[in-house]
């Protein structure tokens, strides 16, 4: 039980300033001091933090810092989507919709959308999907809901 303790406490530490680094990177994006924030949010995104993904992914996608590139913006969204994170599936979902930065692909934005609605339950984002639905078949559908599920059952923490 001590052990089972001293390693909570050991993850804990290791958590806080990955968090605290997060705040401090997102706040200097935010301020414009992007020679600041950059470093921090890469190496916050490529270990594994969704947050610092997809801020990542936002500033590639609006040049904020960055030499604008929606295809790199769009890598880093998809990590972040697959980790259930739904700001991320909604921008992921409106690039394929619109084809910037990935190929068009109505199918697979209607799949994000459907999962940044699941995973972040905003109204605005199922109507996104509706929209897009309305453009699919049956079949197209039906294989996008399936993937979605399929992703979703894949999120860290779930069984």
């Amino acid at each position: 039980m001590r052990a089972l303790a001293t390693i909570l406490a050991l993850a804990l530490l290791v958590a806080l300033p990955a968090a605290a680094d997060f705040n401090a990177a997102r706040e200097a994006a935010l301020r414009g001091d992007f020679e600041q924030a950059l470093p921090e949010l890469t190496m916050l995104a490529e270990a594994g933090s969704a947050e610092a993904q997809a801020l990542l992914g936002d500033l590639y996608s609006r040049g904020d810092g960055v030499e604008k590139n929606d295809a790199l913006a769009a890598q880093w969204y998809e990590k972040a989507s697959r980790l259930g994170y739904s700001d991320a599936q909604y921008a992921l979902g409106l690039l394929y919709q619109t084809g910037r930065g990935v190929r068009q692909d109505k199918a697979t934005a209607y799949m994000w959308m459907v999962l940044a609605f699941e995973t972040g339950s905003v109204r605005m984002w199922w109507e996104q999907a509706e929209y897009i639905r309305n453009s699919l078949t049956a079949a197209q559908v039906a294989a996008a809901e399936a993937e979605a599920k399929a992703i979703m059952a894949r999120y860290p923490g779930r069984k």
